[in-house]
């Protein structure tokens, strides 16, 4: 009997083992899954590049054709480190160096791409301007607004484009409403035959950004105007138009 009853706590720390051993297999699958989520995510390491510096409406570069770094698209949107966009990062430099806007510099940042398109982490924030050329402004390139009307989910660009934070559910609606509050540039991703479609939001001013943070991680539509600019589609969003799907 003694042999008996010593074998039968054996058996229960084995069995609460397993069911724990499960429990985390389920969950690195699951969140797996969330971190694939259908992309290839190409990453680089700290690396300086040249191009054309525009601030509106969100800090953008295009890269100079004969200088675009390996694996990525000529045009890329910028942020700031962590979930922080790049205004006030440019906002400073422009103070200590005058207008940047049009002028060509040299960053150093981390690259993403993904989806066909690019993204710059300023990690080093003011410290990332390595040189500017004063010579000329560039002109931005943006074609004629034509009306619009689009479905699709407000997602903010660095969760999506960058792989570090789950894209839907709970946790993504959190991230996207602390990014975008914090100058993360917010893009509507549209569903199409070919893959996801992605509007960059022209968010510039305080009704446009109340909206998009209340319908942030929801299925929506709404009507707008949209012009290509510098490699973006970039939509005016009528804000009393947006609404939700059910």
């Amino acid at each position: 009997m003694a042999k008996s009853s010593s074998s039968l706590p054996l058996n229960k720390k084995s069995l609460g083992l397993i069911l724990l051993l499960l429990g985390l297999t389920t969950f690195i699958i699951h969140e797996a899954k969330h971190r694939m989520n259908d992309h290839n995510y190409e990453t680089s390491l700290l690396t300086e590049f040249e191009g054309m510096f525009f601030a509106q409406p969100f800090p953008m570069m295009v890269f100079d054709e004969f200088n675009i770094p390996k694996g990525v698209t000529q045009n890329a949107l910028i942020v700031g480190p962590g979930k922080s966009g790049a205004q006030e990062i440019f906002q400073q430099l422009e103070k200590k160096h005058g207008a940047l806007n049009g002028k060509s510099v040299r960053l150093r940042g981390t690259l993403y791409s993904t989806d066909d398109k690019t993204l710059i982490e300023l990690s080093e924030g003011v410290d990332a301007l390595l040189a500017i050329e004063r010579g000329y402004t560039y002109p931005i390139q943006r074609t004629t607004k034509k009306t619009i009307q689009l479905k699709g989910e407000i997602v903010n660009a660095k969760c999506w484009f960058t792989q570090q934070e789950t894209r839907d559910g709970y946790y993504h609606k959190r991230c996207s409403k602390s990014c975008i509050e914090n100058g993360v540039p917010p893009v509507l991703k549209v569903k199409t035959e070919s893959g996801n479609a992605f509007y960059l939001l022209d968010a510039t001013t305080t009704a446009v950004q109340e909206a998009i943070i209340n319908h942030i991680a929801k299925p929506i539509e709404m009507n707008g105007e949209v012009n290509f600019q510098n490699g973006w589609s970039v939509l005016t969003i009528d804000e009393k138009s947006i609404s939700t799907i059910n």
